[in-house]
């Protein structure tokens, strides 16, 4: 095993007369050599419709470099679970990722064509066209029940993967952990649970389950076991415990006699960079170390012994293999191949990055493989002979220049004029703050920007991943420790050095913010304002923290312009509905609100508001013509149906509240808001002749024992029911679970609650 160099620290390093910088993890890049004996082959060792009638298993390992994994040739990890499935399977050792971002790739893997076809370019900013189709979708017309556990915001619904799912599990809103970026991830263990309850789950003929692994995925912290076991490697400990947590998954499998009559596929979405080519991630650069990930496909016992496939293979061949092994005719126009056939003489493989070009404006880089040539194409290009120099370090541009003509008309035929085109494709995904702040804490979209400025040419990536670097290194060290003022003095350094650099200046007034200097992030948010006039999150940013110092004036300005540029912007609209309605102006609020509710109905917090700004307003009649309207065309939205059923109740409708929330309970009975209304309302209900304390307390503990026990407001609700009906000590006991439970899973307004709560028990 090649050796770490440098770990990830919890320090500041450097030397006297030198800028001190956080340490980053950095892993030289290993010669994939897989370990152990194998039967070299060109193609998967299968006759077409061999399988036929086998489920599939899809596994991604987000983020996971090829060589990190035992079986690829890294003696340092035990992944037993992996290495097993290649030497019973068939293992993919040149296999490559088509982007180097989570999105583009996972598109492709399930689509079988490159993002330049499917349209998911980059992570965020754009959505899968429904036009598109995926693996799902081509299995369920064969009889095929269909399912996904998805790890990440990144591969949220909205952004167009979930087609043809039955089920698609993409809720981690509650899976917020310790991660210095605050990240919403759901972890390995709990990815597998909900994988094996779908498994359980009664059904007829063969399926198709998607099961992806975010884990791996920067910032590292493994459980604590696995951070013991790899102090210096935290990255390896990830992808042992995912390791451990597939086993956990096929164990189950097994258990149901599954494994033999399963084609499992594992295959990562892209690698990382851990300090090659001065990436400390991915995203922005295209060399091997990101776009080289493991492929691994196994049924069972059926191929025997370890197949080694050294050719070089695309992750958009998975989709055309897998329709092979099945029996099942693909659909035209694929870019992948199917690998149960040898390749053709002239095949090429095709990567892409746009993820600088569209945070930042940096140039987009393409890159074509022929043979044993990888040409790169940007503002300077690059030529490699992987044969000769695997790790990309000789650029033989100037050298072979016929050789580069060729090859940029190759990148020609397939993306058309981008090749030379200074601009990209539009983004068809427009995020709100909240989803914005979602993707950032995953690493991605330091600035978010969603236009690029014109004139002159583009930044290469490669000249500016020093500052990529560094800012991941303040918002993962510094600031999440309170560090804020080294944070600013490192950041405003940064600006100075790249002062037309958004996201320099954007992640400083976030700082200043963080920092309680609200009048010096205005300013970093004009000049982020001036460098893009259409940036939404920057003016957003502006405007709240304008609020924040009181100026309420400019912040309704800077709302309205906002506006102007995104009426769909929802955050600007409930917003704005708070400020006017702070100054009495309740007709003006109740525009901004109803606009808000319209576009995201049961977001956190909505209804209630419109229910509040509409009374104030002395618009009843309208406020309940909105939400019963929604309610017919949408019964299963909870926090709509609760704050309908309040507003009726403020208004001593109690038996129209009550058998609103019974309603509720009985469409949505996994809900816990929908169980803790109407279990709350009957406890506590102002009128007497419809309190019924005890079914309420019934319903409750129902509900907590074999659903709620792990959700912290199902909990509260509980506790505040004993409460009311005297059971002091029992409501102190399921109080605290309900605090541990919200500290656990980062809900602080919530814990916050649940601390009073307490407090006046103790009083």
């Amino acid at each position: 095993m090649v050796c770490v160099i440098v770990a990830a620290a919890v320090h500041e390093v450097g030397v006297k007369g030198r800028r001190a910088r956080y340490a980053w993890l950095r892993v030289p890049q290993e010669r994939v050599q897989p370990s152990g004996k194998w039967r070299l082959a060109e193609t998967v060792p299968a006759q077409a419709g061999e399988l036929a009638g086998c489920n599939v298993l899809l596994v991604t390992l987000d983020t996971t470099r090829a060589g990190r994994l035992g079986c690829y040739g890294n003696s340092g990890i035990d992944t037993p679970v992996l290495d097993g499935l290649a030497r019973r399977g068939v293992l993919f050792s040149n296999a490559v990722a088509p982007a180097p971002t989570t999105l583009p790739s996972h598109a492709s893997i399930l689509t079988g064509v490159y993002p330049v076809h499917h349209g998911a370019r980059t992570n965020g900013m754009f959505r899968m066209g429904d036009a598109q189709h995926t693996l799902a979708e081509m299995l369920s017309p064969a009889g095929y029940a269909t399912g996904a556990v998805v790890s990440a915001f990144v591969l949220d619904s909205r952004f167009g993967l979930a087609q043809g799912f039955g089920f698609y599990d993409d809720d981690v809103s509650a899976e917020r952990g310790a991660s210095p970026l605050g990240a919403e991830e759901r972890r390995a263990d709990r990815t597998t649970a909900r994988a094996i309850a779908w498994l359980d789950q009664a059904r007829e003929g063969p399926f198709f389950l998607w099961v992806h692994y975010f884990d791996p995925h920067a910032v590292y912290q493994p459980p604590a076991a696995f951070a013991e076991q790899y102090p210096y490697n935290l990255y390896d400990g990830e992808i042992a415990f995912v390791d451990q947590q597939l086993g956990r998954l096929l164990g189950e499998m097994e258990q149901r006699g599954l494994l033999d009559e399963t084609l499992v596929v594992v295959a990562g979405d892209h690698g990382e960079g851990l300090g090659e080519h001065d990436e400390h991630t991915h995203g922005y650069l295209v060399y091997d170390v990101t776009q080289r990930v493991p492929l691994i496909m196994n049924c069972g016992r059926r191929w025997g012994e370890g197949v080694h496939v050294s050719r070089r293979v695309s992750l958009v061949d998975i989709v055309p293999t897998v329709l092979s092994l099945l029996g099942i005719g693909a659909p035209g126009g694929l870019d992948g191949l199917d690998l149960t056939q040898p390749a053709p003489a002239d095949r090429r493989v095709y990567v892409e990055t746009y993820h600088g070009f569209m945070e930042n404006g940096w140039a987009a880089l393409l890159g074509v493989y022929e043979g044993d040539h990888k040409y790169i194409h940007g503002p300077h290009p690059e030529l490699f002979d992987l044969a000769d120099d695997p790790f990309e370090h000789r650029n033989l541009v100037a050298a072979e220049a016929d050789r580069v003509e060729h090859l940029v008309s190759k990148l020609t035929d397939l993306f058309g004029a981008e090749v030379v085109s200074d601009q990209a494709p539009r983004p068809t995904s427009t995020l709100s703050p909240d989803e914005l702040a979602k993707l950032e804490s995953l690493g991605y979209a330091f600035s978010g920007a969603s236009e690029t400025s014109a004139g002159g040419p583009r930044p290469d990536p490669r000249e500016r991943i020093d500052l990529v670097n560094r800012i991941f290194e303040i918002v993962c060290f510094y600031q999440p420790r309170g560090l804020h003022d080294r944070a600013i003095e490192l950041l405003e350094e940064l600006t100075r050095e790249y002062p037309e650099a958004y996201p320099a200046h954007y992640n400083l007034g976030s700082a200043y913010v963080q920092a309680g200097r609200l009048a010096d992030a205005v300013d970093a948010y004009e000049r982020c304002v001036t460098l893009r006039p259409r940036a939404a999150e920057a003016l957003y940013n502006l405007a709240t923290t304008l609020i924040g110092q009181g100026e309420h004036s400019e912040a309704e300005v800077q709302l309205r312009r906002l506006l102007s540029g995104f009426p769909n912007h929802f955050e600007g609209h409930y917003d704005l509905a708070h400020l006017l309605a702070g100054q009495h102006r309740f007709s003006a609020a109740a525009d901004q609100i109803k606009l808000a509710f319209e576009l995201d109905p049961s977001s956190d917090g909505c209804a209630a508001f419109l229910v509040r700004v509409f009374v104030a307003a002395e618009l009843d009649a309208e406020l309940e013509r909105i939400l019963r309207g929604q309610l017919r065309a949408h019964p299963r939205q909870t926090r709509v149906r609760n704050a309908l059923a309040d507003h009726l109740a403020s208004q001593q409708r109690f038996g129209e509240s009550g058998d609103l929330l019974r309603e509720g309970a009985i469409l949505t009975p996994d809900d816990g808001e929908a169980v803790s209304a109407l279990a709350w309302l009957l406890a506590s209900c102002p009128g007497e002749a419809y309190r019924q304390p005890d079914e309420g307390l019934a319903i409750m503990e129902r509900f907590v024992d074999t659903r709620g026990g792990a959700d912290a407001h199902s909990l509260f609700t509980l506790a505040r029911i004993h409460d009311r009906l005297g059971h002091r000590a029992r409501a102190v006991e399921v109080a605290q679970q309900a605090l541990d439970v919200a500290r656990d899973t980062g809900r602080d307004d919530l814990a916050q609650s649940v601390s009073t709560f307490l407090a006046r028990l103790d009083s």
